[in-house]
């Protein structure tokens, strides 16, 4: 392992950014299933 703090800094930051587009990618698939999910039961009705 190279120690060097700056090139740990800049992983960590592009870990937290890669995190943080992630779990916003993810907020957008469920939503977009529950308006799937919307959509069929106002079909079936």
């Amino acid at each position: 392992m190279i120690k060097n703090p700056d090139r740990k800094t800049r992983i960590e930051e592009i870990l937290t950014t890669r995190n943080c587009n992630l779990s916003h990618q993810l907020t957008l698939l469920i939503q977009a299933e529950e308006t799937v999910s919307r959509i069929a039961l106002a079909k079936k009705t």
